[in-house]
């Protein structure tokens, strides 16, 4: 049994739909505040103190459950970081293809048009994901900063410790000078356009 192209379209039109509802699902999420809600426990808890501390014993009111709500948003930050570089890799890789299929596309050709509009759907779900991603971690970056009172992140910069080895220390001063003789010549380029 041969597939019909209208089969195989109606197929990708409902893949863009479910595309275009994910996406809208997606605008309402929260996860940082659903976690800030969520993971809340104030109650009055009786402490004994020691001698030493200068505090007397007594009631207090506390958050039982500070300590696993900042765990949590470390640990769904850290996820978000560490995933993100690689879903904007596979964004890219999707737009890749999006484009070469566009370039191919042929007029009234079943394949090259089934093709494109795959490619298509795919790159938007990967950028619905990306944008996804990059708006969760804004946000619970935002409700740990809020919740905590400080920042949290686990990109580190890029430094170097100690001192470098010699021919390293040339390597980059040749690139260094590489990189200042090439601006002019960017420069230039750019007035000349």
């Amino acid at each position: 049994m041969t597939k019909k192209k209208s089969d195989s379209t109606d197929a990708l039109n409902n893949q863009i739909l479910t595309l275009k509802a994910q996406l809208a699902q997606a605008e309402i999420s929260n996860i940082g505040r659903d976690i800030c809600t969520t993971f809340r426990n104030d109650t009055e808890v009786y402490f004994h103190e020691d001698n030493l501390s200068g505090k007397s014993d007594g009631w207090r009111q506390i958050d039982t459950m500070d300590f696993h709500r900042r765990i949590l948003l470390e640990r769904v930050i850290s996820h978000f970081e560490y995933w993100l570089p690689r879903q904007t890799e596979r964004e890219n890789k999707a737009k890749y293809f999006a484009d070469k299929y566009r370039s191919e596309y042929v007029k009234d050709n079943e394949m090259s048009e089934n093709n494109f509009k795959g490619a298509v759907a795919r790159y938007k779900s990967e950028h619905m994901l990306t944008f996804n991603m990059q708006s969760e971690l804004a946000k619970l970056q935002q409700a740990y900063k809020e919740d905590q009172g400080r920042s949290f992140t686990t990109i580190k910069p890029t430094q170097i410790d100690g001192d470098l080895p010699e021919d390293i220390a040339t390597l980059m001063a040749e690139m260094n000078a590489m990189d200042a003789a090439n601006d002019p010549a960017k420069e230039e380029v750019s007035k000349a356009s």
